[in-house]
């Protein structure tokens, strides 16, 4: 059985530490980076405008009283 200093560990653990740590900086950044292309494509398609629904169509005016219970 093999003992180890309390030194050797200590500096295999900190160095283990540093490559899970830059590793999951750079996790992050490639996370980041996706989103942010998504984010983008998804603008310049106009993702976020609803081209049906939110007009008004003044043909629907009496429709719209009836059902409401405007229309007198």
């Amino acid at each position: 059985m093999e003992f180890y200093r309390l030194s050797d560990v200590k500096e295999e653990a900190l160095a283990e530490a540093k490559k899970t740590y830059a590793g999951f900086i750079k996790f992050l950044k490639w996370i980041s980076l996706i989103w942010i292309l998504l984010v983008m494509v998804m603008c310049s398609n106009n993702f976020l405008e609803d081209g049906t629904g939110a007009k008004y169509d003044p043909s629907w005016k009496e429709d719209y009283e009836s059902n409401m219970g405007l229309d007198e």
